[in-house]
């Protein structure tokens, strides 16, 4: 899990060192906007600049597949205990996925924690496999998850718990764009 989520952690850095990373973000986490407003873009620059920092982080827990309800991980901008968390699907992990797919699963839910900063409304579709196809290599707008719900309640310790999900896609691995 560490060298996963060191692999994520770097391409999600690398892409933000880029000169057009606030454009690239905005293609993504655009919260629905048609051009960036002033409070976006002041959201994106103190975010570009934390994860440059390494000031940035969210905090990963691992859950069974039964709690997750079989997703491979998801995002939680209010956790269990009011703060953000990534999930993970702790029982897909025993099964022993290769690194790089753990890595993708990982950066895209650090996409969805980066749409929560961003934006005060959740980016329509699936912004998080959008921003992982993008980290990956390939074009964020040929996600074909674009137009499909990521949302999803669960209940961790007992408590509801509104969160965006990573799920299998048909090969068995995470969800990829075509």
């Amino acid at each position: 899990l560490a060298a996963s989520r060191q692999l994520a952690e770097k391409a999600v850095a690398e892409a933000l060192k880029q000169p057009d990373a606030t454009q690239q973000l905005f293609t993504v986490f655009s919260g629905g906007q048609s051009a960036p407003s002033a409070e976006w873009l002041r959201a994106a620059q103190e975010l570009i600049a934390k994860v440059g920092n390494g000031e940035y982080s969210v905090q990963v827990e691992l859950r069974s597949s039964l709690e997750l309800r079989g997703a491979l991980g998801a995002f939680a901008a209010q956790g269990e205990n009011g703060t953000p968390v990534i999930y993970l699907n702790a029982d897909w992990l025993q099964m022993g996925p290769d690194t790089a797919t753990i890595a993708r699963v990982l950066a895209e839910e650090i996409g969805h924690s980066f749409d929560a900063v961003l934006n005060h409304n959740d980016t329509p579709g699936d912004e998080g496999d959008a921003f992982a196809t993008q980290l990956f290599g390939g074009n964020p707008t040929d996600s074909q998850r674009l137009a499909d719900s990521d949302q999803a309640m669960l209940t961790i310790d007992g408590t509801p718990v509104s969160v965006e999900e990573a799920s299998l896609g048909p090969a068995g691995g995470p969800r990829q764009s075509g």
